[in-house]
C-alpha cells in the first residue's frame, strides 16, 4: 500500500483509522501505508497517562507517526463500549504528539484543505460560520471547532486569537478531559 498524499481527517477518522476501529483494525493497514510508528506505548493505565490528558478507560494506548497521534482506549467512549479496545481520538501537530521534531510521513488536513499552518481567517474562509472559536484556555490556548468540540466534529488548537493565528493541532473524536474546553 502506498501512502496518500494527505490523510483526510473527517469527524469519522482518516484513512484506515476509523473512530471505534479496534487496534488490530487499524494498526495492520497504517503500518501498511506509512510504515512502523515512530512511538507505540503500549497499553498503560490512564493514571500513568499524563501526557495526553485525562484519558477514558481504565487503560490508553498511544501510537504516533510523527506529528500524529493515534489514541486507544479499553473504556467506553462515543465509539466504543467499556472492554473493548477501540480508537477514540486521532490528534495532528507538534503539540498533540510532544514530537515536533518527527516528521510528518504524509499530511493531515480536513476534506476542506486545513492544516496545521492554516490561519484563523482560512477556517472561517472554508468553513464560514459553522466554525466557532473558544475563549483563550491557559490550559490548551485557543481552540475552534466545525461541529462539536468532540465527537461528530472536526476541532483543535490555535497559536493566537488573532486573525492571522496559525492551527498548531487538529483532532477528531472524543478529546481527553483536560481538552474539553472547546467552543
Amino acid at each position: 500500500m502506498t501512502p496518500p498524499d494527505a490523510f483526510v481527517l473527517t469527524p469519522a477518522g482518516t484513512q484506515g483509522a476509523r473512530l471505534g476501529d479496534s487496534p488490530g483494525q487499524v494498526l495492520p493497514v497504517m503500518i501498511a501505508m506509512i510504515g512502523e510508528a515512530d512511538v507505540d506505548g503500549g497499553w498503560v493505565s490512564v493514571a500513568d497517562s499524563v501526557s495526553f490528558g485525562h484519558c477514558p478507560g481504565p487503560l490508553v494506548r498511544a501510537v504516533i507517526w510523527g506529528p500524529m497521534v493515534l489514541l486507544f482506549t479499553d473504556g467506553a467512549t462515543a465509539f466504543g463500549q467499556a472492554g473493548q479496545q477501540h480508537l477514540f481520538e486521532i490528534r495532528y501537530g507538534p503539540l498533540a504528539s510532544g514530537e515536533g521534531t518527527l516528521k510528518a510521513r504524509a499530511p493531515v488536513q480536513t476534506e476542506a484543505g486545513i492544516t496545521t499552518g492554516s490561519t484563523r481567517a482560512d477556517l472561517v474562509a472554508a468553513y464560514g460560520a459553522t466554525v466557532t472559536f473558544g475563549p483563550l484556555n491557559t490550559a490548551i490556548g485557543p481552540t475552534f471547532s466545525v461541529g462539536p468540540f468532540g465527537p461528530g466534529g472536526i476541532f483543535g488548537l490555535l497559536d493566537e486569537v488573532i486573525d492571522s493565528a496559525q492551527v498548531v493541532a487538529l483532532e477528531v473524536g472524543q478529546p481527553c478531559a483536560d481538552e474539553v474546553a472547546g467552543p
